[in-house]
C-alpha cells in the first residue's frame, strides 16, 4: 500500500488494525494543548474516509513527536484490549544514528528512568527505588566518519528510553536537541533526529498469526549513511560481529521483559551510562545479556 498524508504513509490495513509509518515531527496523540493535526486524528480520517472524524482509531501505543515510523493502530476496541494486553510479546527495533564512535558491537543499557519535574525531562534515577525500569539493547550495524548507525531494541517502552540512555552513554542522537548536548555531525540534517521505528512485530488481534513490518531505512538515512562512507576510510560494517546478537536479543525480549518486572532481587547488569547513574543500575532484572 502507498497510501499517503502529510501525517503517515499505510503500511498495511485490515477490518482490526492499522500500520503506518509515522511522518517526523507529528505528536501521536494531543497534548493537553489539544493539538488538532496528530496521528490518531489522520489515520481516525482514513478510517472514517472523510475529513471529518466518524470512526475512532485507538491508541495502542505511541513513538515521540521527533521520530518516524512505524506504529499501530486498532479499529475498534475489542481489537485494542487484544493488543495491549499482549504488547509484551511484541518486537521493536529502531535505526538511531549517534554521535561519536561505539566501541562495543553490542551492549545493554539497563537504568530507572525520572522525570525532570521543572523541566519535564527524563534522566536515569541516582537510587534503585526511584523511577521506572528502563532496559534497552543495541548492536552496530556500522561505524561512520565520527557517527555510527545502531540497531536498538526496546524491552521496555518508558518515555524518551532510547534518547535517555544513548546520550547518558556519550552517543546522543544526531538532531536531538533536548538531549544532545554537543552530539552533531557537519552531514547531518539537525532539524531531523536519528531515530527512525524501522521493524514492529506482533500477533493478529483476531487471527493470532504473526505480522512483521519493517521499512528500511528512512531516505535521510540512507544519504547520510552513504554521504559518510564516501567521507573517508574510517566506515567500518560489523554485520558479522552483531547478527549473531541481534538474533540473540530478539529471542530473549519477551521473557527478559517478563522477568525484568516481576522478580524481586538484583543481579549484576553491564551499565553503559556516566558514573552517576551507574548506581542506579542495580534492578529486580535478571540481564543474561552482557557486553559483547
Amino acid at each position: 500500500m502507498n497510501r499517503h498524508s502529510r501525517a503517515f504513509t499505510l503500511v498495511h490495513q485490515d477490518d482490526d488494525i492499522v500500520v503506518v509509518d509515522k511522518a517526523p515531527g507529528v505528536l501521536t496523540v494531543p497534548t493537553p494543548r489539544r493539538e488538532r493535526f496528530t496521528l490518531v486524528d489522520e489515520v481516525s480520517r482514513l478510517l472514517s474516509k472523510g475529513t471529518r472524524i466518524t470512526r475512532e482509531a485507538f491508541v495502542v501505543h505511541r513513538l515521540d513527536r521527533d521520530t518516524s515510523g512505524l506504529v499501530v493502530f486498532a479499529c475498534h476496541r475489542a481489537a485494542r484490549d487484544r493488543l495491549v494486553d499482549a504488547w509484551h510479546e511484541h518486537e521493536r527495533v529502531y535505526a538511531a544514528v549517534v554521535a561519536g564512535r561505539v566501541e562495543v558491537d553490542a551492549d545493554e543499557i539497563v537504568s530507572r528512568l525520572v522525570t525532570d519535574r521543572r523541566t519535564l525531562q527524563r534522566r536515569s534515577a541516582h537510587h534503585d527505588d526511584e523511577g521506572e525500569l528502563a532496559i534497552t539493547r543495541f548492536v552496530v550495524d556500522e561505524r561512520l566518519a565520527d557517527a555510527c548507525l545502531l540497531s536498538v531494541q526496546l524491552l521496555t517502552g518508558r518515555r524518551n528510553q532510547i534518547r535517555v540512555h544513548l546520550a547518558e552513554c556519550g552517543h546522543p542522537i544526531l538532531g536531538d536537541e533536548r538531549y544532545g548536548g554537543c552530539g552533531r555531525h557537519r552531514r547531518w540534517d539537525d532539524r531531523r533526529l536519528g531515530l527512525h521505528a524501522r521493524a514492529l512485530g506482533f500477533a493478529h488481534p483476531r487471527t493470532g498469526a504473526p505480522l512483521h513490518f519493517d521499512t528500511g531505512l528512512p531516505g535521510a538515512f540512507r544519504a547520510f549513511v552513504d554521504d559518510a562512507r564516501r567521507a573517508g576510510p574510517r566506515a567500518e560494517t560489523t554485520a558479522g560481529a552483531t547478527a549473531g546478537a541481534t538474533e540473540r536479543a530478539t529471542e530473549r525480549a519477551t521473557a527478559h521483559a517478563a522477568r525484568a518486572t516481576n522478580t524481586t532481587h538484583t543481579t549484576n547488569t553491564t551499565v553503559r551510562a556516566p558514573a552517576d547513574t551507574r548506581r542506579a543500575a542495580s534492578t529486580r532484572a535478571h540481564t543474561r545479556g552482557r557486553r559483547r
